[in-house]
């Protein structure tokens, strides 16, 4: 059922519209103040505004304006009210951003012709959303199974990768969180393209096991398997940014000022080079010195938030628990092997909800060691 909002501080006109729409079955909300529809719709937003122009207090085209203003109701369709004789009125509606309008005195067809040309429009932006939310994410979840099913070490190396994007996001604030954890994951698909041999050097903390060359060309790899999925253009732009060289001045310019590319890019390169050196050095306290010092490549908030959200106090004292009983959040403290001895997750790997699905599924086919052993308690700062 699809909600209507109907602001006009005329009590008849509130009536006679109402009662022309509730036949076709729509829920109505009607409103004498634009103030207050303005925060009702706030609490519960609408799908339709028929909004009269002529209103005390606040008319109608500023009432419009404060609907744009707002990111959460900027979307809502409006239809203007107006006498007949008030053309240049609907005009100056369309410029607020109104889009269609209905003069009074009502007509029933108009009424009803205009409100369901909306509707329609609102259906089929649905089902086109829809579609391509379903498309999103069902081709994450396959670029995630590619990378899981041929490349485990790196999947996992992408997984901690996303995890520490995702604890440093929150502690930034930052809007849009999914497509830097989005980006933190498919960054590493391209990865499929090396040898296992120097794969394993590398995450294992061989920095020139790859070269700036190489992770240049995995990149675009990545871009080239991505570019057509809908919705991760912005994934892309900020994988486009990876010869960018930020120059002195800007990293330090405070990070508000910076593009979602340029914090995504330097956050990406800035944790893969401490998840390689961690691998290398195993001394935590020895590689937060060193990445304290590369504030001529990295930006110093990032910096800060990756040492903040990396300083864990974990206690030793495990826990053991079933395949089934795995959440998302929980933290390996020994790897997980098949009975034949094939290591499928290695001991500090995050348990994602993908990685238990994943978990689930390979056991369905083959046979894991079981129980599966956690730290009792997350890591904590």
């Amino acid at each position: 059922m699809y909600n209507i909002m109907i602001i006009d501080d005329n009590m008849g006109n509130l009536k006679v519209l109402v009662s022309m729409l509730n036949v076709k079955g729509y829920s109505i909300r009607t409103f004498t103040s634009g103030k207050m529809a303005l925060k009702s719709a706030v609490l519960k937003k609408p799908d339709l505004v028929l909004l009269d122009i002529d209103m005390p207090d606040m008319n109608g085209y500023e009432v419009c304006q404060h609907f744009k203003e707002n990111e959460k109701l900027r979307d809502i369709p409006i239809i203007f009210i107006s006498a007949f004789s008030q053309m240049q009125n609907i005009v100056t509606g369309f410029n607020v951003g109104g889009v269609d309008y209905i003069t009074k005195p009502f007509q029933w067809q108009e009424v009803i012709a205009r409100v369901n040309t909306q509707i329609e429009i609102l259906r089929a932006k649905r089902e086109t959303e829809l579609v391509l939310t379903k498309t999103f994410v069902g081709s994450v979840q396959i670029m995630a199974d590619i990378l899981a099913t041929t490349k485990p070490d790196v999947f996992h190396f992408a997984t901690r990768l996303q995890g520490i994007i995702k604890k440093m996001t929150e502690a930034l604030n930052l809007s849009s969180r999914w497509v830097y954890e989005i980006a933190g994951l498919l960054s590493m698909i391209g990865y499929v393209i090396f040898p296992d041999e120097r794969l394993s050097q590398y995450l294992n903390g061989n920095q020139h096991a790859i070269t700036p060359k190489e992770k240049k060309d995995a990149l675009a790899f990545s871009v080239s398997l991505i570019a057509k999925i809908p919705r991760l253009e912005p994934v892309v732009a900020i994988f486009n940014q990876y010869d960018v060289t930020i120059a002195s001045e800007r990293l330090a310019e405070p990070l508000e000022n910076w593009t979602q590319e340029m914090i995504g890019m330097n956050m990406l390169d800035l944790i893969v080079y401490y998840l390689v050196l961690s691998s290398q050095n195993k001394v935590q306290s020895n590689v937060f010195e060193h990445i304290m010092t590369l504030t001529e490549r990295y930006h110093k908030e990032l910096i800060r938030v990756l040492i903040k959200v990396e300083i864990r106090k974990i206690d030793e004292k495990e826990i053991a628990v079933a395949i089934n009983d795995l959440k998302p959040g929980m933290i390996l403290s020994r790897d997980v092997l098949t009975d034949e001895g094939i290591k499928l997750l290695k001991t500090n790997t995050e348990i994602t909800e993908n990685l238990r699905l994943l978990i689930r599924g390979y056991q369905k086919h083959i046979a894991i060691n079981e129980p599966i052993y956690v730290w009792r308690k997350e890591p904590h700062v």
